[in-house]
């Protein structure tokens, strides 16, 4: 795109006075005077006179009956004025008083207002929020000089009353500008002189998941407030944050949020927010999690070279371990092995903390060999001993029913609630209250409170929803019977099992297996397991087909444990011992077989190690049967591997890698086990945190957990080599024979170069004398620059050990071998600056940023100039031309040392006499700016951008209206990719020195080269935001509209805040401009519109580009607004590039401009119009400005679309749609060209939102749906304005949708 095409020089007034010429006004004969008299023009013109004049009359008498003072004259009028008003503004709301106040009134008002907004009273806020009271106290001055005049206040009056009257005779409304309103300030500054409320603590619980993902908790609570003099009850919701780790309790507190008094001011409500208990994981310290339960390997685990571990943690966390096995070839298995992952506890900085259980029955999802389909983990009778549980007799008072519920010892009655809902199969809001009976008085009973521990209580009573027993349901029964199974392996089952005799079978074991029934609610008796049993068995049959295998597997297990075991011929198989003997004499039968055996055969036994001697001591067989007793224990430290890798799947999870293979060799003992070469993998998806989307992780987990089992541990080379290696088809032979190949030289630099890195700087020195000792005279005179290295090296080793002789001498010795070598030449700086020689380590800095114009070279160079020579200006005005001159022989390395000695040569800034305070003025900060911007204009020669960058900030900063500063950190961040940046300094430039030849040039390349949307932050924003939900399941996202919010009005705010804060948390909203007047207020705005949606879309309207006084110092224009208020997006998250907001849905922002060409009946530009005369350009804004935006447009065009786009704009694309058609308006209402851009779309579903017109619309043309919902100045005073949705998630839609839902919120 060619420069030339945006030529700021074209004016259209200019070209209209050349065509046309100046016509003058013509004169009027006295018929036509007399005509033009009685027209119905001037009839209604005496008509707004005469009644102004009773408007005028009427105030004057309120007024006399407020303020007897107060003396009307006729001179008034023709006073002059104390201040130039605006009477589109409401100077008595900016001051919060009634019009008819005495003066008096307006002066306290003014005077209170003033201790708030004044400059001096707002030290300790943000530069925003200074420069919104400096705009604020502007506003007040300008109301105080209005009314606190009496001529000028009538004046103003009798201009408004002039509005007025013509608005009640011919219907033209006044405009009315946004201005600030002081009437909310002063209620608060009167409330704030009231004494304080209460301090009121609510306790809140909370998943746990909100405290290790974040989130926010909603809390409905009823609220007191004053209505009309007296007060009334009505539902408030609370919106609690909660940030990742946040420690437990979390307080939020609101400040007079809580209850409204007569006498004091609102209650303060501090929510303290603790987490429920998980029924999987439980907080450990600060910030780490820990498995509640031990993890089950089972009874074979020893027999098994690799471990396989699979375990849920969180809600929308899943984790999968493998490797290794340490307790691989012991005896049997037993052991714990204790795992720490790093960075998955709450933070990055916590750990999850589980036990591996050798010997411990495997839970579901684990290592088992049985086929399963179930959801559900093994309860806590497989996990926890005897000693850790607790069993409770809950009775239901109406229909006499018992439940036996097996609890954990430190349970709370909230413990038992949710026991019960579980066993019964209640819904999860059903009512279960447990009662405690009143002692004393008339009796009766009283609910216990959720958090109270159980205790010694063995006895309940339960009223609420009914229910008699346990139902077994075919689900139920499979787990009921997983559960047998798995306690019928555990070793004590195991070793009762062999113990019992044949004909007592049936009794003893069910019996012992009766001890699982209280996990089920189910009393723990023989007769109760054999018919619960029995019962289970019959609902397998009515299983779903895919969890059929399952339970044929359990039948079988519950029948193979039914029947006793029958005898066998072999001797002694009847106890483990005789097993064990059977096993070994099939091993030796074996061996035989495949004359594998010893040759003497197996007749022979040796005697026994210390057979009769002090290995049979008492002692020693006492300490090895405590050895024995001693479970093995182990420690696995696990870190992360890399950064988390996203899957777009449905839903969205991310995969994240562990191994320990930095953790160091434990010690070893025989009670320690080794640890062995482990890797973890972890399936997170915050989005299945809730518990409506716990079937949806479920789904998840059943696809994706047998892929990365098959895939996940071998693309790793070290999870590879501890598979089996693959049998080569042929041998393989070496290239050369080891013994005679030949050793290359020794790389002593190399070695030494190491050294040095890790601060071993003595054996550092070593090595580089032994390449020195070992270089050639040959190798000096080929390569000197090498050897050169080497002494810079060696005196580098010198001067960190403090030997400061030595360097300097290597230092000189280098600086022969290569006398333009910057590097050494900073060591013989750096030596003579330790020994004391300050000229000398001048010069030889000096010399180092000539060779080398390093950051480091110059800093030194700096500080030795300052230590050298007190500060002299006239000194650094010669090192300045000295500099010059350099530069102007292109000797660009010189250029910069004398900059830099100039810079150390000026006097410090001066500081502030008190902390916080403000400085002196810096005489010298014009010299200081002219150094630091001649230092980077060197450095943007030399395409130092980054450091041409930081010089040229701070010349702006030291003197904000030098030119040539500007000029330069443009051109440094014109270098350095940020073409935005780079154009607001350009502009800067231009507004202090409006013909800079070089600014201009920047600045016509910065709009030449800003379309293509190819600097850093353009890219950043559509690298990481276009394709963020691209996989998104579209049901889940709904989109709404809305336009011309108007924010920055009272009335407007208080509609944002009341959007409910919960029921648009996944759904998109797009805003179409015009949302506020100042880039403060739209950071308000889109703060509080990114709270209540997911993602919220933005384009500016003309609104937004208007140039407010306190805004110029960053905006210098309008497009440098536009820019700025991209990068205000940027850091607030809201989105104004094109991106996918769910799969095959995405939204399109296009910037638009009017153009006078929209006017089909008069398609030129009025001269006389005047739109938007705050905004300012640098191109012509009639014929231009629209052009250009239509060409920011373009690249987004190009990206690769499918499924349903949604665009939208500003103004009208079409003159098609309706908009108000009267007067010279239609030339700034919008732009036919946009409209081909939207068509350019060629897709199927398409929808168009545009803003502007002030017109509701909502209809198809040329198969595009265009729909205008504009919100208005006046919008937010209905109470629940509606937005409006044009897609549902699954197809496009047209209705409107209440903010929220529920009783009106006043």
């Amino acid at each position: 795109m060619a420069v030339t095409t945006f030529d700021g020089q074209f004016s259209f007034k200019q070209d209209s006075l050349a065509r046309l010429g100046d016509r003058g006004a013509p004169k009027m004969n006295s018929q036509q005077y007399e005509a033009f008299q009685n027209s119905p023009f001037m009839q209604g013109v005496r008509k707004t006179e005469d009644l102004c004049w009773t408007f005028t009359t009427a105030r004057d008498d309120k007024r006399k009956a407020s303020d007897p003072s107060f003396e009307p004259t006729d001179e008034d009028f023709s006073a002059p004025k104390a201040h130039e008003f605006d009477r589109a503004i409401n100077y008595y709301k900016v001051l919060g008083i009634d019009e008819y106040a005495p003066l008096d009134e307006v002066k306290k008002s003014y005077k209170k207002l003033s201790l708030v907004y004044h400059p001096d009273k707002t030290s300790g806020l943000s530069e925003d929020q200074k420069e919104e009271y400096a705009a604020i106290f502007i506003e007040l001055k300008n109301a105080y000089l209005t009314l606190g005049d009496n001529p000028t206040r009538r004046q103003y009056d009798r201009e408004r009353d002039r509005d007025k009257a013509s608005f009640e005779v011919n219907g033209f409304k006044p405009k009315v500008r946004p201005h600030f309103d002081a009437s909310e300030v002063l209620k608060k500054l009167q409330e704030m002189q009231r004494p304080p409320g209460k301090q009121v603590d609510i306790p809140v619980a909370t998943k746990l998941e909100k405290f290790c993902y974040g989130g926010h908790k909603g809390i409905k609570r009823q609220k007191k407030v004053k209505d009309f003099g007296g007060f009334k009850h009505e539902m408030r919701i609370y919106r609690c944050d909660i940030p990742k780790g946040a420690k437990e309790p979390h307080e939020v507190t609101f400040r007079q949020g809580g209850d409204h008094h007569e006498d004091t001011r609102a209650d303060t409500l501090t929510f303290k927010i603790t987490s429920k208990p998980h029924p999987i994981v439980e907080r450990k310290g600060p910030v780490d999690l820990a498995l509640r339960s031990r993890v089950g390997l089972g009874l074979s685990t020893h027999l098994e070279p690799i471990l396989w571990v699979e375990s849920p943690v969180l809600n929308g966390k899943h984790l999968l371990l493998w490797g290794l096995n340490p307790f691989f070839g012991q005896r049997a298995a037993k052991g714990e092995l204790q795992l720490r992952l790093k960075g998955q506890g709450l933070t990055s900085a916590g750990c999850l903390h589980l036990t591996l259980r050798a010997g411990l029955a495997t839970r579901a999802g684990g290592a088992t060999k049985a086929p399963t389909t179930s959801k559900t983990s093994f309860s806590s009778s497989v996990q926890r001993t005897a000693g850790d549980q607790i069993v409770v007799i809950a009775k239901h008072m109406q229909t006499e029913g018992q439940l036996w519920l097996r609890l954990p010892k430190d349970a709370t009655i909230g413990d038992v609630r949710e026991k019960i809902i579980k066993v019964t199969g209640l819904p999860r809001n059903a009512t279960v209250r447990i009662l405690q009976q009143i002692t004393g008085g008339g009796g009766g009973f009283t609910p216990f409170p959720d958090k109270q521990p159980v205790g010694s209580i063995r006895s309940l009573n339960c009223a609420g929803n009914t229910w008699s027993g346990v139902t077994l349901t075919p689900a139920t029964s499979k787990e009921f019977l997983q559960e047998v199974v798995a306690y019928s392996d555990t070793p004590l089952f195991q070793e009762k099992l062999a113990l019992t005799p044949a004909t007592r079978w049936q009794t003893e074991i069910f019996t012992s297996l009766a001890s699982v029934l209280p996990e089920f609610g189910l009393e723990p008796t023989l007769s109760v397991m054999q018919e619960r049993l029995a019962e289970a068995l019959r609902q397998l049959q009515r299983l779903p087909t895919q969890d059929l295998a399952a339970g044929d597997w359990l039948a079988q297990k519950i029948k193979a444990l039914q029947e006793p075991p029958k005898a066998t011929e072999s001797a002694g198989v009847s106890n483990a011992k005789d097993a064990e003997t059977q096993e070994r004499n099939s091993l030796k039968a074996f061996l035989k077989m495949h004359k594998l055996g010893p040759p003497g055969g197996f007749g022979y036994e040796a005697p026994t190690h210390g057979e009769g001697g002090i290995c049979e001591a008492p002692a020693l067989l006492r300490r090895l049967a405590r050895q024995q007793q001693t479970e093995p224990r182990g420690e696995v430290v696990m870190t992360q591997m890399g950064e988390p890798m996203t899957l777009f799947t449905r839903p969205t999870c991310s995969v994240t890698f562990f191994s320990n293979l930095h953790q160091p060799p434990a010690m070893r003992s025989g009670q320690t086990i080794e640890h062995k070469l482990t890797f973890a993998v972890t399936i997170c998806s915050p989005s299945c945190a809730k518990g409506k989307a716990a079937f949806e992780f479920e789904k998840l987990k059943a696809n994706l957990v047998p892929l990365l089992r098959l895939t996940a541990f071998h693309m790793f080379k070290a999870c590879r080599e501890i598979l089996p290696r693959s049998l080569a088809n042929k041998p393989h032979q070496a290239a050369k024979d080891a013994e005679t190949a030949e050793l290359g030289p020794t790389p002593w630099k190399q070695l030494g170069d190491e050294a040095f890195k890790r601060s071993d700087f003595f054996t550092a020195q070593a090595c580089y004398c032994r390449c020195l000792d070992e270089t050639t005279a040959q190798e000096r005179e080929t390569d000197p620059r090498a050897v050169a290295a080497v002494y810079s090296n060696r005196a580098a080793c010198f001067a960190k050990v403090g030997h400061y002789d030595a360097s300097m001498a290597d230092a000189k010795i280098a600086l022969e071998l290569a006398p333009e070598w910057g590097r050494a030449w900073s060591r013989l700086g750096l030596a003579s600056s330790k020994l004391g020689q300050d000229r000398e380590a001048v010069d030889a800095y000096k010399k180092a940023v000539t060779f080398d114009p390093s950051a480091a070279n110059m800093e030194a160079l700096l500080s030795c100039v300052k230590l050298l020579q007190p500060p002299n200006v006239d000194q650094a005005h010669v090192e300045k031309e000295a500099g010059n001159v350099a530069l102007r022989g292109n000797e660009f390395g010189l250029a910069i040392a004398c900059y830099t000695c100039g810079l150390a040569l000026v006097p410090p800034e001066p500081q502030a006499s008190v902390p916080g305070g403000v400085a002196p003025e810096d005489e010298h900060a014009l010299l200081r700016s002219v150094l630091l911007s001649n230092r980077a204009g060197v450095r943007c020669r030399l395409k130092h951008w980054a450091l041409a960058r930081e010089d040229a900030q701070l010349a702006v900063d030291k003197k904000g209206d030098f030119t040539k500063a500007r000029t330069r950190l443009g051109s440094a961040l014109l270098g350095c990719g940020e073409i935005e940046k780079a154009y607001i300094q350009f502009a800067h430039a231009l507004r202090h020195e409006n013909n800079n030849a070089a600014a201009l040039k920047g600045r016509q390349a910065c709009i030449g080269i800003m379309p293509l949307w190819n600097s850093v932050p353009a890219r950043r924003r559509s690298r990481n935001r276009f394709g963020e939900d691209l996989w998104r399941p579209r049901a889940t996202t709904k989109v709404f509209c809305i336009s011309d919010i108007h924010f920055d009005h009272k009335h407007n705010e208080d509609w944002a805040h009341r959007i409910d804060d919960f029921e648009f948390q996944e759904d998109v909203l797009i805003v179409a401009g015009n949302a506020c007047d100042t880039r403060n207020a739209l950071i308000r705005c889109l703060t509080t519109l990114k709270a209540k949606f997911r993602r919220v879309f933005y384009v500016p309207g003309n609104h937004e580009l208007w140039l407010n006084p306190s805004e110029i110092d960053k905006c210098p224009d309008s497009l440098g607004k536009l820019l700025v208020l991209m990068e205000t997006c940027d850091e607030l998250g809201v989105d104004c590039f094109p991106s996918a907001i769910s799969e095959d849905v995405f939204i399109v922002p296009m910037l638009s401009w009017y153009t006078a060409e929209f006017d089909d009946k008069d398609p030129f530009p009025d001269p006389n119009a005047q739109f938007d005369q705050q905004c300012k350009w640098p191109i012509d804004p009639e014929t231009q400005v629209w052009k250009y935006m239509l060409k920011l447009n373009e690249a987004h065009l190009r990206k690769p679309y499918h499924g349903t786009v949604i665009t939208f704009s500003h103004f009208l694309p079409s003159r098609n749609l309706p908009f108000a058609a009267h007067g010279r308006a239609v030339k700034a209402m919008g732009c036919e060209d946009l409209n081909e851009q939207v068509k350019g779309l060629k897709l199927r579903n398409r929808v168009h939102v545009y803003g502007h017109s002030h017109r509701h619309h909502c209809a198809y043309d040329e198969g595009i749906l265009y729909v205008n919902h504009h919100h208005g100045l006046e919008g937010g005073r209905e109470e629940r304005a509606p937005i409006f949705m044009i897609h549902d998630g699954k197809a496009i839609v047209k209705k409107e949708h209440d903010i929220y839902s529920g009783p009106i919120r006043l």
